[in-house]
């Protein structure tokens, strides 16, 4: 039997309000210490908990389990494995997060983890035996409290229709719905904010806060992001020049859509924007995916060549998930790298996951490209990437997208905090 290590008395973090009341984790492993010890760890942050020794056991439960649960599976079970169980959950639409346990050798821990996800199932960690209580209970609290954000989410969107008409979301734009929440980005040797990520929103009259995953598809199919984006990138240079005056000057990171990388006019219009706002154009990055460079390369190298002469910064994004990261980089003039957060949020417990992290940061490095991490979202992570030679952190750890009053805030006390 594996042995639990670091069992500790003093497991008493903050609980969420109202996250006792949705949140149930349900332990399934068919060794009882190792399942007693999770329950107590659960039990001690003041979480409901549910324990079963067998994968037949939970699914006759299965009526039971809240959409917004926690499930921790243990991969190494008699009659039914961890791996026929997930295969169960994906026939049944599971929603729930997932956390993988293993006192098998890693690179069949990640294997699973890999499978999982490419199934759709939702796996928030894949921890290897012997387990840490004090990490794993912070492990849970988190996860849980994410799981109650998603939930929340979930419950707000019921009534959000699966397409809305062009006439709909060229409204959104026109009528000034569209907004912006701010993510900030620290320089790690420092803590000190160097820049902060837009990401947009759609408060929609009826339906409230709407997520760019709801909208954002939709509108490149129908032809009709260029305007978005347009309203995107002025809004967050215009705040950028206000920010400066107030505060400091600090970067500006704005995603662009698979169709804006062959708009050829976006080099001009940016330059006249920035002119007009007297920015220096060294303050300004635009985040594009790999997958997008694929449509069109010819238009979307022209464009990019010139906004680098312009004087703009490009990032790629999601580096490293889709497949020609090497070949993107090498044509297009990149002058960033976002570590994607599938590699950060795992690189602790996750032995090939820390060495392509490693590789990544060593690669910008020789290119001469600043790297960013997302999903940073704890001090362990942040002292990690230090060691690796990592530049720049984003994630919860470091501060929540918020609106523009909370970027304020977040600010204010970020400066008094640093004197």
């Amino acid at each position: 039997m594996y042995r639990v290590l670091s069992k500790t008395k003093h497991l008493s973090p903050e609980i969420p309000e109202g996250l006792v009341d949705m949140s149930v984790i349900h332990i399934i492993d068919d060794e009882p210490d190792i399942g007693g010890l999770i329950r107590e760890v659960v039990e001690g942050i003041g979480l409901k908990c549910q324990t079963y020794s067998s994968a037949a056991d939970f699914l006759d439960a299965w009526g039971r389990v809240a959409e917004h649960d926690l499930i921790i599976l243990d991969l190494m079970m008699p009659k039914m494995d961890g791996i026929e169980l997930m295969r169960k959950l994906v026939e049944r639409g599971c929603p729930q997060g997932i956390i993988l346990i293993s006192g098998s050798d890693q690179s069949i821990l990640h294997s699973a983890e890999v499978l999982a996800l490419a199934q759709g199932l939702r796996i928030l960690k894949a921890v290897a035996k012997p387990i840490h209580l004090s990490e794993f209970s912070s492990l849970i609290l988190r996860h849980a409290e994410h799981m109650g954000e998603h939930a929340a989410k979930r419950r707000s969107a019921t009534d959000i229709p699966a397409e809305f008409d062009a006439e709909e979301l060229e409204q959104g734009v026109s009528m000034g719905q569209m907004v912006l929440h701010y993510q900030p980005q620290v320089q790690i040797s420092t803590g000190r904010l160097v820049g902060v990520e837009a990401l947009v929103r759609w408060q929609h009259p009826r339906f409230g806060l709407i997520f760019p995953d709801r909208f954002i598809p939709q509108m490149e199919q129908l032809g009709i992001i260029e305007n978005l984006t347009r309203e995107i990138i002025s809004t967050a240079v215009e705040r950028q020049r206000v920010w400066a005056r107030e505060f400091f000057p600090f970067g500006m990171s704005v995603n662009i859509s698979a169709r804006d990388t062959s708009s050829l006019g976006l080099p001009d219009q940016l330059a006249v924007l920035l002119t007009t706002h007297q920015l220096d154009p060294e303050q300004l990055t635009l985040e594009i995916t790999e997958t997008a460079l694929i449509r069109e390369q010819v238009r979307s190298l022209d464009m990019l060549t010139r906004l680098r002469l312009k004087g703009v910064k490009l990032s790629i994004d999601d580096f490293g998930t889709g497949f020609s990261s090497f070949l993107q980089i090498y044509r297009a003039p990149f002058s960033e790298l976002k570590v994607d957060r599938a590699f950060v949020s795992r690189m602790q417990n996750d032995t090939e996951a820390m060495t392509i992290v490693e590789i990544c940061i060593q690669l910008a490095r020789k290119l001469k490209m600043r790297t960013v991490a997302e999903g940073v979202e704890d001090e362990v992570a942040l002292q990690v990437l230090a060691e690796l030679g990592c530049d720049l952190a984003q994630g919860y750890h470091i501060g929540r997208p918020m609106p523009e009053q909370g970027l304020r805030e977040w600010i204010r006390a970020q400066m008094l905090s640093t004197g």
